[in-house]
């Protein structure tokens, strides 16, 4: 994922990595006696761990690919799986969350309030980046709409979802203040938490 979709470079090379070592694994599991299979299954593993290790993009590479990530109905898909692999991340295995009645949330509307003193003419720069987006239920999206952050905060108190828990926690810190440059740290984040967590090698 990190290596095909967020830099946009071929997927065939990993495709092939796959492949070839599957090859490798059907053919152990089928000639090998039952004591040397264990053996020659983790040799395969660690073959394939180094060259998908060779084959992932450099910290620098995948951040400035993933910062140049944001909404659209193009990449909707694409930044609900993002949102969804940082809320698993958060989240310990116990607690089972259905996606599929999950909804994106732009934390700073796409058209604000009269009360954000904002236009959309004012935030079409970066309204739509990653950093401002999260996940809610169907039911607290609704509720929400384009209100302030103040009036906003005790719908998504009710979220139980981590990366939204996570993410009021940062709201009430800074006092309901919420712009460009808070969006765009948390995009920030969000990249290195990326790279070096959820699609890691």
């Amino acid at each position: 994922m990190a290596y095909s979709v967020v830099c946009k470079q071929p997927a065939n090379k990993v495709e092939r990595i796959y492949s070839k070592y599957a090859q490798q694994l059907e053919k152990v599991l089928q000639e090998k006696e039952p004591k040397e299979i264990s053996g020659a299954v983790n040799s395969i593993f660690t073959h394939v761990e180094r060259e998908l290790k060779s084959e992932k993009p450099t910290r620098d590479l995948f951040v400035e690919s993933f910062e140049e990530i944001y909404y659209s109905e193009k990449s909707r898909k694409l930044i609900k799986y993002i949102l969804e692999k940082v809320d698993e991340y958060e989240r310990t295995r116990e607690y089972k969350i259905d996606f599929n009645n999950v909804n994106i949330e732009h934390i700073l509307p796409q058209r604000p309030d009269p009360e954000w003193g904002l236009s959309e003419k004012d935030i079409e720069s970066y309204v739509h980046k990653l950093g401002n987006l999260t996940l809610l239920s169907e039911k607290i999206n609704a509720a929400v709409e384009n209100k302030i952050i103040l009036k906003k905060l005790p719908e998504l108190k009710k979220s139980k979802l981590l990366i939204t828990q996570n993410l009021v926690k940062q709201l009430v810190k800074l006092g309901g203040k919420w712009g460009e440059k808070n969006i765009t740290k948390r995009h920030k984040e969000l990249a290195e938490l990326a790279y070096k967590h959820l699609w890691s090698f």
